[in-house]
């Protein structure tokens, strides 16, 4: 998305390495703009921003907001008609999202056509009066505040395949009832903006899966991993453990 009004598809080079974001969501039925094997070299020359679904074109606005020049979708990123394709991509999902520098989830949206940017729910307001410190009569607005989302009844959570993007992602960001929760490896879905400032703690959730579970262990100098991974000096012996 190096020009975030006409992005295009990046065929990466063996071994290339650059920080991406991935986005985490629900199809919500057919899809109307897929990556296909006539419409690859289309794609590569550039997308249509109009064309282009809600969530994909809320998580291209995101992704370039965040200064990052590099989205991964599946849907655009996987050439559907290709059996050979998916079967390599799919394999290589763990990987994918291990070593996204972020991911973005479009945790309450059921459909890629529903898009996440939405603003905060509007609850009921009453005006009352109010005595301002220099004694003079003011109003103070009254508002209905739910004190945080319900997470048992985001869309994404139902969804089993979207459970091993959470899992593995490092970094996530959640956007969801007109929030933003931020997750890594020691902070749970903890909110960073939103239509209020109370604190409060959520118990810790699933845990991540070990990294190294998807690592080759047969030669480790192969294996696929992020620029400046903590993993990338980890011993065979150390990872055929954690796999068990």
């Amino acid at each position: 998305i190096g020009q975030p009004n006409r992005p295009r598809l990046c065929i990466s080079k063996p071994n290339q390495q650059a920080c991406y974001v991935a986005l985490s969501y629900c199809w919500g039925g057919l899809q109307e703009v897929l990556l296909t094997v006539d419409t690859l070299d289309a794609k590569i020359q550039g997308l249509c921003l109009e064309d282009l679904p809600q969530t994909i074109r809320d998580a291209i606005e995101v992704t370039e907001k965040l200064g990052f020049r590099y989205l991964w979708i599946d849907a655009l990123c996987i050439v559907q008609d290709d059996q050979k394709d998916k079967r390599l991509e799919i394999e290589a999902m763990g990987s994918i999202y291990r070593n996204a520098t972020l991911t973005i989830a479009a945790s309450d949206s059921k459909g890629v056509r529903d898009g996440f940017l939405k603003s905060p729910p509007k609850h009921p307001t009453c005006k009352l009066p109010f005595y301002l410190p220099n004694n003079r009569l003011g109003n103070i607005e009254v508002a209905q505040y739910k004190l945080y989302a319900d997470q048992k009844n985001w869309h994404l959570n139902t969804r089993a395949w979207t459970m091993q993007e959470e899992l593995l992602s490092p970094r996530m960001l959640f956007f969801a009832d007109g929030e933003i929760r931020w997750q890594c490896q020691s902070v749970y879905k903890e909110r960073v903006l939103g239509a209020s400032s109370v604190e409060f703690h959520v118990s810790q959730g699933v845990p991540r899966l070990p990294p190294g579970v998807f690592l080759n262990t047969k030669n480790s100098e192969t294996t696929n991993e992020a620029p400046h991974s903590p993993y990338n000096n980890t011993s065979s012996e150390q990872l055929r453990k954690e796999q068990q």
